[in-house]
């Protein structure tokens, strides 16, 4: 008998396999249709630009959204400690960069504002000296560490602090008194002052005046520290007045509050 030759017949097929390992086996499966659709050249250009049109649109739309602080009742945008603190709310509409420069330090050309620093610093090292050199009792110490009127701590007020905890401390304040000298013109309406309040503002300007008159003249030691001396009263008495504020309606009327 001759030998038969069996051609057998070969074709590419799609394959799957559901696991790895003994027992797998290869299940054909159906190839997809890769017949392309042939589109229009004028309809892709005008698909095209109408993608690039939305795309335009939505670029526009997050840095609108970016740039302008704006109220929303979804969770899922606002933090929660945006929602406690009600930001959010306080802030609508305004632009964040420029909210966020309020409390910059001063600009070599805001000679104003830099009196107000080093007053404030003055003023802060005065206290701590008073304290050290135990000018006050022990007594005043103990009302000054509790934040309720009227009332004692159970500790004494402790300034022997290092250098960096006292500049950190100084530093929130030094914002605050920047911020409102910055703010208390404009028509941002962050905050309501009271007359107090205004009226200690006027008086730190006016001392702030004085002090930026008499600084190309030769002054005697005792005329600078006089001078220095009312500027650094004026800025205490503003700090106290920024503090004493009640609230009737809402806690943001208070400029201390930002």
């Amino acid at each position: 008998m001759g030998r038969r030759t069996i051609q057998v017949e070969w074709k590419v097929v799609w394959c799957q396999q559901f696991f790895t390992g003994v027992g797998r086996h290869f299940f054909e499966v159906r190839q997809t249709n890769q017949q392309t659709i042939q589109i229009p050249a004028d309809t892709t250009t005008r698909l095209l630009q109408l993608v690039h049109r939305q795309l335009d649109q939505k670029e526009k739309i997050i840095e609108e959204k970016r740039q302008a602080i704006r109220d929303s009742n979804d969770s899922t945008e606002v933090s929660s400690w945006l929602d406690r603190t009600q930001w959010i709310r306080h802030l609508e509409g305004q632009d964040k960069a420029t909210i966020a420069k309020l409390i910059n330090s001063a600009r070599e050309e805001e000679l104003e504002l830099q009196y107000v620093e080093k007053s404030l610093e003055r003023l802060v090292e005065k206290a701590r000296q008073t304290i050290l050199q135990k000018k006050i009792s022990t007594f005043v110490l103990h009302r000054i560490q509790n934040f309720h009127a009227g009332k004692d701590s159970h500790k004494p007020f402790h300034v022997n602090l290092g250098i960096e905890t006292i500049e950190r401390y100084q530093r929130v304040w030094s914002k605050l008194l920047i911020y409102v000298f910055r703010t208390a013109e404009s028509d941002t309406r962050l905050y309501q002052l009271t007359e107090d309040q205004r009226q200690r503002i006027t008086d730190m300007q006016l001392a702030i005046d004085r002090a930026i008159q008499y600084k190309e003249e030769d002054l005697e030691e005792a005329e600078e520290e006089l001078i220095n001396g009312e500027l650094d009263w004026c800025c205490l008495q503003l700090g106290i007045a920024l503090l004493d504020h009640q609230l009737d309606h809402d806690e943001y009327e208070s400029a201390v509050i930002f």
